[in-house]
């Protein structure tokens, strides 16, 4: 894979960039492409209030430190939450929204970034059941429940009939009050070996997605969905990948370290910041960082 420049994978910012308020929903934040997220949205949109759902209470801690150290004053909530835990799940989320109605926001953003690469290895020797449930867990389970919950607090069902099915349009981005951004990969819609449930929780959460874009006619205020694949990074997840026994994935990760091919994770949160301000994506799509956009 080659190496990018920063002005190759980011186009420039749209001209007419109204300042508006709003409200981000992240989890998975306290390291990797979940915190240069926050970090950059913090800077770059300035009028945003935060509530950070992380399983690191400490991790927590720190980021927000962090924010703080740099001068941001409006609001951050977190919350301590261990996806993996599908029994609480339920009752850890029921107290994240208390207090926000989403009225006063003009953008309301949900960002699910968690996610787990394990168990890496081919599906014919991948036999530890455990850990399959818990990837299934922490990669399909609670990202639909999170999905589910957003969703009901910051919008309300209109009437279920016929009509409002496939010949209604679905709601375009540039209407759109809230949005949902799924932190997707190349591996949602290509097989990898030695990623059989990565890849199957990455094409489930695509889907997951793609459906809610279809509901999202039915519901108030607008909605629109993105399945957002930020490139290959050397995070903390690609870490673990190369101390894995798998030498395919391995090697793959090691020689991109070496040719120094990785993307930034800076410059794929510019471009990712860049489609949600240009507002013109097709919801439910998935959009790569190395797809060229026509606006």
């Amino acid at each position: 894979m080659e190496s990018f420049r920063h002005d190759e994978l980011v186009p420039s910012r749209p001209k007419e960039r109204l300042e508006m308020v709003r409200l981000v929903v992240a989890v998975g934040v306290t390291i990797g492409y979940g915190k240069t997220i926050v970090m950059d949205l913090m800077e770059e949109w300035k009028e945003v209030d935060f509530i950070l759902i992380s399983r690191s209470g400490t991790g927590l801690e720190r980021l927000t430190q962090s924010m703080r150290e740099k001068g941001f004053t409006r609001n951050i909530t977190t919350h301590t939450i261990d996806l993996t835990d599908i029994s609480s799940l339920e009752g850890a989320l029921s107290t994240v929204y208390n207090g926000v109605s989403g009225e006063e926001y003009e953008g309301i953003y949900l960002f699910n970034i968690s996610g787990t690469l394990d168990p890496i290895g081919l599906v014919s020797t991948t036999n530890n059941l455990q850990q399959i449930r818990q990837s299934m867990d922490l990669n399909i389970t609670s990202f639909t429940y999170l999905s589910h919950h957003f969703l009901s607090h910051f919008t309300k069902n209109l009437e279920v009939t016929t009509a409002a099915s496939r010949d209604t349009p679905k709601p375009i981005s540039a209407d759109a009050k809230i949005f949902m951004i799924n932190i997707s990969s190349l591996c949602g819609i290509l097989p990898f070996q030695g990623f059989g449930a990565y890849c199957t929780g990455k094409a489930a959460r695509d889907m997951f997605y793609r459906v809610i874009a279809e509901e999202a006619r039915l519901l108030e205020p607008k909605v629109v969905t993105l399945n957002y694949a930020p490139g290959p990074m050397y995070t903390e997840m690609v870490e673990d990948a190369i101390r894995s026994d798998f030498a395919p994935i391995r090697d793959m990760y090691l020689e991109m370290k070496e040719k120094d091919s990785f993307v930034k994770p800076k410059d794929s949160v510019a471009k990712l910041r860049y489609i949600l301000d240009a507002k013109k994506f097709e919801s439910g799509s998935h959009i790569d960082i190395y797809d060229e956009l026509s606006y």
